[in-house]
């Protein structure tokens, strides 16, 4: 998800409520731990020839969670909420700081790590 082209009204909420749902659909059967590590990143890049070069980027951490005994099937749904005024404030004091204003791009990303056995193998 990328705010850049999303219309978020702050004055009707400065919250954004997310959910992302992940499936599991083994062949066969499945049990595993699975870790979801959600960050939301800003990134400011400024044009360099033919390439965008990073100018600062920033992670926030959102949350972090765990889930055991995930079988074939199972359906795990990470809900989480953010207040997007309040990144926005901190991107804004960064930009303050190195007195450097651009366009930053503000996504969400969820890093999935997963172990365990799917289909009678270990990952």
């Amino acid at each position: 998800m990328k705010w850049e082209n999303q219309c978020i009204f702050f004055a009707a909420s400065p919250t954004l409520d997310v959910s992302f749902a992940y499936n599991l659909n083994a062949t066969d059967s499945a049990i595993l731990s699975v870790e979801c590590e959600t960050l939301v990143v800003a990134t400011s890049k400024e044009n360099s020839g033919e390439s965008k070069k990073i100018i600062w980027e920033k992670e926030f951490p959102v949350k972090e969670i765990k889930y055991t005994g995930i079988e074939n099937k199972d359906v795990l749904i990470h809900e989480f909420s953010l207040n997007v005024s309040e990144i926005q404030s901190k991107v804004t004091e960064i930009q303050n700081q190195l007195k450097y204003s651009s366009d930053t791009t503000i996504e969400i990303v969820t890093h999935v790590n997963y172990e365990g056995e799917i289909n009678g193998e270990k990952n």
